[in-house]
């Protein structure tokens, strides 16, 4: 387990797409913006609170990013940042027994903070006024859709609830989940109503569910005796929906497990030599990155794992197609795609491949030479576009046929 190890209890995690790698909330030292994984940096500061437990980032705008907590004073406080947390405003719970979970929309307009032991508030001004929800129940659990701003949904006593109009009213859509023991949600991102949930315990129900309709119906995911926590990361290489992880037992076998084909199969991506306690508070893969995950524990901190074979490749397969910026390990040196690439071998004579000496941070902005993944949502003329499969050079809306469906 983690006898002997202090302070690095992790509560919550979010892997926002862009230039922060990783965001975290922990006991006693409150969590961390991690720009880099790989840079030590500073707790959350100005303010600094110590006992955080909820951090979430809007879906579709960069450096909107809020966290919940309680302070060395025991207020238990907000804290909202529109710049990846170089700056945040600050606001309490008054009469809150606890910090409880905060959530995002996906444009980053609204905030819903469901504080323990008080009616749950809302606000549109990044925090600076709050008015309470109507229709969320004290103590509920709060999430946003990734894609419609519209979107936030709420989770209390086995009851789902959902927000319509940003998370001013909810209303209760579906019965019968799991009403004990520890329970999480997530929206999919690039799906508007996808959502998974996993949790409950060993004297009711236990295991993972689906729903395709905004939470309004829920289908038990087959071959899971329980699980924990779910989250997801980059498609894989020609997949057509994100890498969905989960701590779980599956089929009598404790583990991390990840599907790369929407949920249809999966595969144990960790071993009997490689476990970490309990390690149900939060799993999340990297949007950026196919094949990294991070694992939350209950003592030793955050486990990053990375697919070798996804991030360096032994042979090089042509079916891969390689965004502009993306870099492998090919014949023992690192290269940088310098536009699309599909089926040319890195050190070539010619061709879009440049040898580097250190991994670059990648393409953050909608340009022509950008390849987005089936499933990956942008804002362009005023509207929302889905991509249907690999887009390269094609705009949102350019024409009535290809690559990109209109959503909202």
């Amino acid at each position: 387990m983690a006898d002997g190890i202090e302070e690095t209890a992790i509560q919550d995690l979010v892997a926002p797409a862009g230039d922060v790698d990783l965001v975290s909330a922990m006991l006693d030292l409150g969590g961390f913006v991690h720009g880099d994984i790989d840079t030590v940096v500073n707790t959350f500061q100005a303010p600094y609170f110590g006992g955080a437990t909820s951090v979430d980032a809007a879906g579709l705008t960069s450096g909107v990013i809020v966290r919940a907590g309680t302070d060395g004073s025991g207020n238990h406080v907000v804290a909202t940042s529109a710049d990846s947390g170089a700056t945040w405003v600050t606001s309490p719970a008054s009469g809150g027994s606890g910090p409880g979970t905060v959530t995002v929309s996906a444009n980053g307009a609204n905030v819903v903070w469901a504080p323990d032991g008080v009616t749950p508030r809302r606000s549109g001004d990044t925090g600076s006024t709050w008015a309470d929800v109507v229709g969320l129940p004290v103590g509920a659990r709060v999430e946003s859709d990734r894609v419609d701003p519209r979107l936030v949904y709420g989770l209390a006593g086995g009851m789902f609830y959902r927000s319509n109009d940003g998370g001013a009213t909810f209303a209760a859509v579906a019965g019968g989940l799991p009403a004990e023991g520890n329970v999480r949600f997530a929206a999919m991102p690039g799906s508007i109503g996808v959502l998974w949930l996993a949790g409950g315990d060993d004297e009711g129900a236990y295991g993972m569910w689906r729903s395709t309709d905004a939470g309004s119906t829920w289908s038990a995911v087959a071959g899971f005796d329980a699980a924990d926590t779910v989250g997801f990361g980059r498609a894989a290489p020609g997949a057509l929906t994100p890498a969905i992880y989960t701590a779980a037992e599956r089929d009598g076998v404790r583990g991390v497990y990840r599907s790369i084909d929407g949920g249809t199969s999966w595969e144990r991506i960790n071993d009997d030599e490689h476990q970490w306690g309990w390690i149900g508070a939060d799993i999340e893969g990297d949007p950026d990155v196919f094949g990294r995950v991070y694992i939350a524990t209950n003592g030793r901190g955050i486990i990053v794992g990375d697919d070798t074979e996804a991030a360096a490749p032994a042979d090089w397969n042509a079916r891969t197609v390689y965004t502009t910026g993306d870099v492998v390990t090919y014949a023992g040196a690192q290269w940088r795609a310098s536009w699309w690439t599909q089926g040319q071998k890195p050190g070539d004579a010619y061709g879009p491949w440049q040898q580097i000496a250190a991994e670059p941070s990648g393409v953050a902005a909608w340009t022509s030479s950008r390849i987005f993944v089936a499933g990956d949502v942008v804002s362009h003329g005023s509207h929302l576009w889905r991509a249907k499969w690999w887009t390269r050079a094609q705009e949102p809306g350019a024409s009535p046929w290809g690559p990109w469906e209109q959503i909202g």
